[in-house]
């Protein structure tokens, strides 16, 4: 539906740019699939004899999701608390606990 969407928007904008030749909708959602397809690779241009040692992979780096400017400018102070281990596992067995006692 989204894909469909997109395409009406595109005629859209085709017909106030005065493109008279616009591509139809199967063609529209065979260039985005090859493009979602070609996503996330790249090629590189690789000149010359291949060399003899392979180099390891590198490791991508995660990284914590940041929080919206809504948050993150509302002066107030998010500050992560330290929490020992022995005190989250003691949360965790009271929460289950309650949630046990009121079920019984």
């Amino acid at each position: 539906m989204c894909v469909v969407n997109a395409w009406l928007l595109y005629r859209r904008h085709c017909r106030q740019l005065k493109i008279k030749k616009t591509t139809s909708l199967l063609k529209f959602k065979s260039e985005i699939a090859d493009a979602l397809l070609q996503a996330g690779k790249y090629k590189l241009n690789k000149r010359g004899r291949p060399s003899l040692s392979t180099t390891p992979p590198t490791k991508k780096r995660l990284f914590a999701p940041r929080p919206v400017d809504d948050v993150k400018f509302d002066e107030v102070a998010h500050w992560p608390l330290s929490v020992t281990k022995k005190a989250t596992m003691q949360a965790l067995y009271k929460k289950l606990y309650y949630k046990h006692m009121q079920e019984v």
